[in-house]
């Protein structure tokens, strides 16, 4: 598979073959990387440094393995990255992204510390995708990713949603390019976001002679997603 959409069990070795499990996280990758690239978000400044610790940071071993992935696992337990406080202008779409991070989180826990109980869907969520959370012991039939009925049902919930903005999408990147190159012009520039935290997490690391090894692939040029309108 892509490296930067593959599965965080499957990075970091904890199963060979691909399961729909897999195949659904990888979606889940590709709709959060499009939200942090192309729609407005409060953590804009750190879009590249974000983009590239969860997406693409890997090592590749002399046998030609990839190894990494920790930067993904992260943001799924612990939100890291992007933050406890993420919010995206786009309401349904940043809906749609808490209750995807939300089970692909219960799904990497159950699987990684074979725990076979399911936490409920938070009340805010549980209203947000207008389906009954699951009881505090659930068995493993009803964990959020056993089948896709669970991202189907907010995907459908987000979609109907009348809240969608007009913008038309614009890229984050690009967008931070320009900036830095209109402050270099005015005799004002300062290190970028990515370099101000990328220097700050090799510093707290205290292993900056390994991470100069990382093969930071160059972020994926994906097309523009689709108008919201298009869709209707």
């Amino acid at each position: 598979g892509t490296w930067e959409f593959m599965s965080t069990l499957l990075v970091n070795g904890h199963h060979m073959a691909n399961t729909i499990q897999d195949d659904m996280e990888s979606f889940v990758l590709v709709i959060l990387y499009h939200a942090l690239r192309y729609f407005r978000h409060n953590q804009k400044e750190r879009t590249r440094f974000i983009i590239d610790e969860v997406f693409n940071k890997h090592l590749v071993l002399p046998n030609g393995r990839h190894e990494g992935g920790q930067g993904r696992r992260s943001l799924f337990l612990n939100m890291e990255y992007i933050g406890q406080d993420f919010e995206m202008d786009c309401k349904p779409l940043n809906d749609w992204i808490r209750a995807a991070i939300m089970a692909v989180k219960e799904w990497i826990k159950s699987e990684m510390e074979d725990i076979p109980t399911l936490p409920a869907v938070p009340d805010r969520l549980a209203a947000i995708i207008k389906i009954p959370p699951p009881p505090l012991e659930a068995s493993n039939a009803e964990r959020y990713l056993l089948t896709h009925t669970f991202l189907d049902n907010i995907f459908t919930t987000c979609l109907d949603s009348s809240d969608w903005l007009p913008d038309k999408p614009v890229d984050a990147i690009e967008e931070l390019e320009r900036e830095e190159k209109e402050r270099k012009k005015l005799g004002h520039a300062l290190p970028d976001a990515y370099n101000r935290h990328a220097s700050k997490n090799n510093k707290s690391s205290g292993n900056a002679g390994r991470s100069s090894k990382l093969n930071a692939v160059v972020p994926l040029e994906l097309p523009l997603p689709l108008h919201v309108g298009a869709l209707e």
